[in-house]
Formats: C-alpha cells, sequence, structure tokens
C-alpha cells in the first residue's frame, strides 16, 4: 500500500500591519501614506481633519491614491 502523502501545513496567518509612527510636529505640507494611531477627527469650518498629538492632517487624492497631508485646521 502507498503511504498518503503528507498534506502541506496551513500557510500562516498574515502578519499584521506595522502601526503607522507617532510623529512630532511636523512641516506643513508633509504627506503620509498612513496616520498614526490614536488620531481623532476634527471638523474645522467644514473641512475634516485627523488630529493626530502634534499634527492635524487633511485626507487628499494623490491621482487615485489617498494620503494624508499635514495642515493647519482653518488656515
Amino acid at each position: 500500500a502507498a503511504a498518503a502523502a503528507q498534506a502541506a501545513p496551513p500557510p500562516p496567518p498574515p502578519a499584521p500591519a506595522p502601526a503607522a509612527p507617532v510623529y512630532g510636529p511636523l512641516p506643513l505640507g508633509t504627506i503620509v501614506s498612513v496616520l498614526p494611531s490614536g488620531c481623532a477627527p476634527v471638523t474645522t469650518a467644514g473641512v475634516q481633519y485627523q488630529h493626530c498629538g502634534d499634527n492635524y492632517f487633511q485626507a487628499v487624492l494623490q491621482g487615485s491614491t489617498l494620503v494624508y497631508i499635514t495642515a493647519k485646521p482653518g488656515g
């Protein structure tokens, strides 16, 4: 009798995405692709920002890619 072929082990689960770094104050206009953790939404003059520590980020499209740019609310 032929030995049964061993089944390949299941693939490991995907690794969790690394947490975005926590930023200190960044120059206005700095573009990041991932927000740091702990951001809170803030709306100023009808524009939504993400308040993350020392920075405010505004979501913008760069081509078809969503990125975040440091901004000064109301400025």
